[in-house]
């Protein structure tokens, strides 16, 4: 889950027919569902969603030649709006 406004880290990791993990370049990363940002080192490190609006943020990275399954993160805005008191 995901903060409006809050960075979100993520990674893409590659793997090989075998499914054992293997280094790829040139991966970028998509975002829909809601407005924000969404980018990641071409490597595939140091990913970060920054999302402005709750909703369904839906990741999906690609090389250029594969293109992952869309990942989706939930977003919720935490800042607080009201206070109300009550009986203890």
């Amino acid at each position: 889950m995901a903060d409006v406004n809050k960075p979100f880290a993520f990674v893409v990791e590659a793997f090989n027919a075998l499914g054992r993990v293997v280094q790829d370049t040139g991966i970028t990363v998509s975002l829909s569902g809601v407005p924000g940002t969404a980018t990641v080192d071409p490597a595939g490190t140091n990913g970060v969603l920054t999302a402005t609006a709750e909703g369904g943020a839906i990741l999906q990275a690609t090389d250029g030649k594969i293109v992952s399954a869309p990942f989706t993160v939930d977003v919720v805005d935490n800042t607080p709006a009201t206070l109300v008191i009550r009986a203890a």
